[in-house]
């Protein structure tokens, strides 16, 4: 296809399109910026270890604010509880990076997004109850497969919204294996 004149996305206009970027365009000072998530100096790929972003310190970097009472008593309406990040941390997948170093295990970025971060109710959010499957089938490739052909998947793939998705039987954030009561 034609992409001349194409606006370019890049992780900004992802940013500026957010809830992050949104909130502080309407003058919220708590919103992060850049430098908020990668740090001012010494910025270092999100492949390096150290990294702020690194699939092993993203749930801190992200409770830098989420897990913040001043900031989070501000927001009651509109930001996450710290209770999600604290669920998330004892949930499987919490538990694989945390206590095994798993790197291919979720961490907030890969069902919340990254740069491009929008509320759950937000048509087109990653976390939007209509495209929930899909975030999980990111990871869950084969038990998607399944899902979209269940009574379950068609349903919700029509458009109706009581058909229920993944986060509806095991959760969003406190993610049990299936062996676990």
């Amino acid at each position: 296809g034609n992409t001349a004149g194409a606006p370019s996305i890049t992780p900004m206009t992802q940013y500026a399109d957010s809830v992050h970027g949104m909130a502080r365009k309407h003058g919220d000072r708590d919103a992060p910026t850049c430098k908020d998530c990668h740090g001012a100096h010494g910025i270092r790929a999100p492949s390096d270890p150290k990294s702020s972003v690194s699939r092993m310190n993203i749930a801190g970097t992200c409770g830098k604010c989420h897990l913040d009472s001043k900031i989070t008593k501000r927001h009651t309406t509109n930001m996450p509880t710290p209770a999600k990040i604290k669920l998330y941390r004892d949930s499987v997948h919490g538990r694989a990076v945390r206590n095994q170093g798993m790197t291919a295990a979720a961490v907030c970025t890969d069902c919340h997004g990254v740069h491009n971060i929008k509320p759950a109710s937000q048509a087109g959010s990653t976390v939007s109850k209509m495209l929930v499957p899909e975030t999980c089938g990111k990871c869950h490739e084969a038990l998607y497969r399944v899902y979209e052909g269940s009574i379950h998947g068609q349903a919700l793939a029509k458009g109706i919204k009581d058909a229920p998705a993944c986060t509806d039987c095991h959760g969003e954030h406190a993610i049990q294996r299936p062996t676990e009561p």
